[in-house]
């Protein structure tokens, strides 16, 4: 789903506001990104394609919670 006119325009004012604080990183599919439990101190936007959320539970088992 695209965001909207206005939507993009904020998206984009937000981004270049960041100045050198941002990165682009393209990833390639099936490529884990971020792990779970891993720590952060990053946001991630992303601009083009699809991601896959999943969380893994003590079992092992896995369950998808957002694409």
């Amino acid at each position: 789903m695209q965001p909207s006119t206005s939507g993009r325009r904020h998206i984009d004012r937000l981004l270049s506001s960041l100045g050198n604080g941002k990165k682009v990183a393209c990833f390639h599919k099936k490529r884990i990104i971020f792990s779970q439990g891993d720590s952060s101190d990053s946001l991630f936007y992303i601009q083009q394609g699809s991601v896959k959320f999943t969380v893994t539970s003590k079992e092992g088992g896995e369950a998808i919670t957002g694409i």
